[in-house]
């Protein structure tokens, strides 16, 4: 399920499930869960990143990007946040979760991040990937994500967990 934090504040999910909250990483904040009616939470992550590409500023690569008072390069999605999500996803649990949440701000880390999992868990994106609040929306199984960095980014991170 991909979702911005407002939708999911009004999504009801009876089914044992994971949280992943995509945050931008604002000065003096902390990441936070989405408020959220996950009834069965197994278990949640919070990632801050924000949702930008290396392309996007080749020509303020170094310089400050407001409102993060960070260069592009101290905010975008990194080797350790792939390695932080996919930690989090093999982790064992019990009982399994049936689903996997991924909240951002509604933009486009979300579906990155879900096409990532997809790919790289062997799952059909048209079966497996349910963007809430836009019910005709469907994954295609050749479309690139709108942020390739995070998918990119994501997909790295598997092989970087046993």
């Amino acid at each position: 399920v991909v979702s911005s934090a407002d939708e999911l504040a009004n999504a009801i999910i009876d089914l044992p499930s994971l949280l992943i909250s995509i945050s931008d990483p604002l000065p003096d904040t902390s990441p936070e869960l989405p408020m959220h009616a996950l009834n069965k939470l197994a278990d949640s992550l919070c990632l801050q990143f924000a949702d930008i590409q290396a392309e996007e500023h080749q020509d303020s690569w170094q310089d400050i990007l407001m409102p993060y008072e960070k260069t592009p390069e101290q905010v975008m999605m990194t080797r350790d946040h792939a390695k932080k999500l996919w930690s989090f996803i093999t982790k064992k649990r019990e009982p399994v979760p049936d689903v996997i949440v991924v909240q951002d701000q509604g933009d486009r880390r979300a579906v990155a991040v879900a096409y990532a999992v997809c790919d790289m868990l062997g799952l059909k994106r048209s079966q497996a990937i349910y963007k809430l609040g836009d019910e005709n929306w469907r994954a295609l199984p050749s479309e690139k994500p709108a942020n390739l960095h995070v998918w990119e980014t994501a997909k790295r991170g598997r092989g970087l967990v046993v």
